[in-house]
């Protein structure tokens, strides 16, 4: 168990006032007060109202409003998803996760052993989880998009569905925390490498991408592309700080 966790993470010894919901495959899923409350959703939902009027304007406001609605539902059911694919790789090679904590009414999973006393492949195997949910996601919405009608609610969702899959593939940068750090370190260590050394080449790679996406942001801000160009350079300046280790995953 680590020491370094934050309290909401703490097993339910350490932290009384969390409440379990139900368990999934046999990893509890804990409900941690005001802190799990859905907050990411309201959001989600002004998003892709947005969207949705910018890019058929011909919608009425209520229309706009319950797509809205419906693509924040699918938002949040795919990111439940990703957690729950993780979880059921992890059952399936006899390394379990511990558990699940709802933040904001999305699940953030938790091991308590990230280390040699689970094997490297099942390491290496339980990252995968997620990736492969969201890349059959994203090509099953991709396809049930090509078959809506142009402007329908269906094509609106399919979209959604498919950009939120996509952005979830995000998690394969090779940063600590994320999957593809996972899958990155204990790849390595599966060729050989200790997990010490694994670590040091992750944390190169975490520069290496770093200085790509800051590059690749700044370009993006020069061509008037604001968000897309925003949202690499902070995922660029992320990989900068742990390849330089001003960061470092607790």
């Amino acid at each position: 168990m680590s020491p370094l966790l934050p309290t909401d993470l703490q097993p339910a010894t350490r932290n009384p006032h969390r409440v379990a919901l139900f368990s999934f495959l046999g990893t509890p899923v804990y409900w941690c007060g005001a802190r799990s409350l859905p907050v990411i959703v309201p959001g989600l939902w002004a998003a892709i109202t947005w969207l949705v009027g910018k890019r058929q304007p011909a919608h009425p406001w209520p229309a706009r409003v319950a797509i809205g609605a419906a693509g924040a539902v699918v938002a949040a059911g795919i990111a439940w998803g990703h957690s729950f694919a993780h979880a059921f790789c992890a059952r399936l090679v006899g390394a379990p996760m511990d558990e699940m904590v709802v933040l904001g009414g999305i699940p953030r999973i938790v091991y308590f052993t990230n280390d040699l006393r689970v094997l490297p492949w099942k390491h290496f195997f339980r990252a995968l989880g997620g990736p492969v949910w969201n890349l059959k996601g994203l090509i099953f919405s991709l396809w049930l998009r090509s078959k809506a009608r142009p402007g329908s609610a269906a094509r609106e969702l399919a979209g959604v569905a498919a950009a939120v899959n996509a952005s979830n593939l995000i998690g394969l940068l090779p940063y600590p925390g994320l999957d593809g750090g996972a899958l990155l370190k204990w790849g390595l260590v599966l060729r050989g490498r200790t997990p010490q050394e694994a670590d040091a080449i992750v944390q190169q790679a975490d520069l290496a991408a770093g200085g790509v996406l800051a590059v690749g942001g700044l370009r993006l801000l020069r061509e008037r592309r604001p968000l897309a160009g925003a949202l690499a350079l902070g995922f660029g300046a992320i990989g900068l700080l742990l390849g330089l280790g001003v960061l470092r995953e607790d």
